[in-house]
């Protein structure tokens, strides 16, 4: 009826003679003969109020589409209709009503746009006088352009007055609504407003809406107005009209960050990184993101990455500088290859010179040079230091599931997480202890116990990022398959020569040793048949069973028995033969030490005291 095509009464007599079933049938009997289409003939409640929006969108534009000008009337008629039903104690009248008014709101703005940019170009012909091709037009065009100008000026006017009336009428009452559903509809609209038409609603008069709907109640609301104002600063124009906004809501969009809804939690934290990227925010409001590196949400993780990658290097400055110039030049003097990745990952032969590379920053005091894959991991160590003592643990390796969480998330952002060459150089130079080792002597030991359990942690989990396949099928690409064998022979190339040395270094620290032995089933193990590397192989097996048998630590001692598992089942026939003679000794030496616990176990218990418990004191028992 709206539309002018279907005018039909219907009284109560013909109710009541032909019942609802046969006129709703002539009614759509009609509809069809006049060429008008269902606009959704999907079943339930979303598909209704899709059509229904889709329908009035199509109404209003159809309208201000007419060489006669857009009917006023229609909207008119709307507009009330939704004014009256908005103040209805129906909940459900409510909903349509400021659906209604929303969908009107943003159609005529749609057309407002449109007639805008009509009339400014009338506008600019005017100012040339109208010419076109060289040709001056005449006194009669010209009086058409200014009343086609002057017909626009009357349609913007009128469009603004209908959406001042749906403000005061409908969106400034509704807006404290008991329902979410209906606050975050006025939210939302409010938001492609300013987007629509930013010159007249870029305005504390209703960018306060938004930011008071930051903190509704409701996530649903919540995370509509992180939307409408991640809309809104999307457009670098308006950063001057928001200033007001930003200084007086900064501090409730980045706790947003933290929200308790992770799906709000994730928008927050786009938000802010928006923000803090363009400047709007500075880089401290958004220190909390490391907080969220350790949540057990992967898509908080994904999106908190985004910014804090951008925060690592700074922070590994900072930690670098905080330690004096002695300590960065130590660490700097004794440097081998660092910086240099060979085969330590995705970057391949473009980072080999990134002692030199873009980047790099002499210590303002010293000659002494960190490169820039060196201070990122620097900032990732100091974040994991900073998780740490937000644990209370401050002296404690975070647990490896949180390591893993913080790496997996950024390993995608950061080139230097690929630079394994880099970390295989800090373990064998420890130079996570001169950078993090403080205090006392029993406190120094142990953060620098600490720190390289950190290091080697990374190390692991970044190798892990690169060559274990994601769980879902839609990722498992030929293209990640063909970077996962890749990253494979990377690491094994790189380890071949350099992992059993280093096992040995740390085989006193059964965390270290533990964690660093866990890269064998990361590694291709064929490539040890290769140039007769036999002995080598040998060797790291033998390592790696004399560190079992060396510590009493339950996780220590699995993950060496897995390794030599792993490899008596994996690999060429010669290396398979070496593991399992290794691992036979190994088998061998524990029912030795096995016996020998069980026949002290019962002399300790024939001694007569009774107090067998003491035997969980003796070494080789725990062994």
């Amino acid at each position: 009826q709206i539309a002018g095509v279907v005018s039909m009464a219907v009284s109560g007599v013909d109710i009541a003679s032909e019942g609802l079933e046969m006129i709703s049938a002539r009614v759509e009997g009609h509809v069809k003969e006049k060429g008008v289409e269902a606009v959704s003939t999907g079943r339930g409640g979303k598909a209704v109020k899709d059509g229904y929006r889709e329908m009035v969108d199509k109404v209003i534009r159809e309208l201000g589409k007419r060489d006669e000008g857009l009917d006023f009337s229609v909207v008119d008629t709307l507009v009330n209709l939704s004014v009256v039903l908005s103040t209805s104690k129906i909940r459900e009248l409510r909903k349509v009503a400021v659906m209604t008014a929303a969908q009107v709101s943003i159609s005529l703005l749609y057309v407002a746009a449109e007639k805008h940019a009509v009339r400014e170009s009338v506008l600019k012909q005017m100012e040339d006088g109208g010419s076109k091709e060289g040709k001056k037009a005449s006194a009669q065009s010209m009086k058409a352009f200014q009343a086609q100008a002057d017909g626009c000026g009357r349609i913007l006017q009128e469009i603004l007055s209908f959406s001042d009336s749906i403000f005061t009428s409908v969106f400034s009452n509704r807006f404290r609504d008991v329902d979410s559903e209906i606050r975050s509809t006025v939210v939302g609209s409010l938001g492609a407003w300013m987007g629509l038409y930013p010159s007249r609603f870029l305005s504390m008069t209703y960018l306060k809406y938004l930011g008071w709907a930051l903190s509704d109640k409701d996530g649903v609301v919540r995370y509509a107005a992180v939307n409408a104002v991640r809309g809104v600063y999307g457009r670098e124009e308006n950063a001057l009209q928001l200033e007001d906004f930003t200084t007086r809501f900064a501090d409730r969009m980045e706790e947003l960050m933290e929200d308790k809804e992770d799906y709000v939690a994730v928008v927050g934290t786009e938000l802010v990184t928006v923000l803090v990227q363009k400047g709007v925010l500075g880089s401290a409001r958004g220190r909390n993101v490391f907080n969220l590196l350790s949540d057990p949400s992967e898509r908080l993780r994904v999106a908190a990455a985004e910014l804090a990658a951008g925060m690592v290097k700074n922070i590994g400055k900072d930690a670098v500088e905080a330690r004096g110039e002695e300590v960065v030049a130590e660490i700097c003097s004794t440097s081998g290859t660092v910086g240099a990745t060979g085969a330590g990952g995705r970057q391949g032969k473009k980072a080999k010179t990134a002692k030199n590379a873009k980047g790099s920053k002499s210590n303002s005091k010293t000659n002494a040079t960190f490169s820039s894959h060196e201070y990122e991991i620097t900032g990732v160590l100091t974040t994991l230091r900073s998780l740490a003592e937000a644990r209370g643990q401050p002296n404690e390796p975070l647990p490896e599931q949180i390591v893993h969480f913080v790496i997996s998330s950024l390993s995608e952002k950061l080139e230097s997480l690929s630079d394994w060459a880099l970390m295989v150089d800090w373990l064998k130079r420890e130079v996570p202890a001169a950078l993090f080792g403080t205090g006392g002597d029993g406190q120094r030991a142990d953060q620098n116990a600490s720190a390289m359990r950190d290091l080697a942690t990374t190390f692991l989990c970044a190798v892990k990022a690169a060559v274990i396949l994601p769980t879902s099928r839609a990722q498992q690409t030929k293209e990640r398959k063909k970077l996962q064998m890749m990253a494979k022979q990377n690491v094994t190339l790189l380890l071949q020569s350099e992992l059993e040395p280093l096992i040995n270094k740390f085989q006193s620290d059964p965390t270290v040793a533990a964690t660093l032995v866990r890269t064998v089933p990361l590694m291709m193990v064929d490539l040890y048949s290769l140039k007769k590397q036999d002995a080598i192989f040998n060797k790291l097996m033998e390592t790696i069973r004399d560190v079992m048998f060396r510590h009493a630590d339950h996780e220590c001692v699995r993950a060496c028995s897995s390794a030599l598992f792993f490899c008596t089942d994996t690999g060429k026939v010669n290396t398979r033969d070496i593991a399992r003679a290794v691992f036979s000794k190994a088998q061998e030496q524990a029912l030795e030490d096995l016996q020998s616990a069980v026949e002290l176990a019962r002399r300790l218990g024939a001694g007569g005291d009774g107090n067998v418990g003491s035997v969980g004191s003796v070494g080789s028992v725990d062994s």
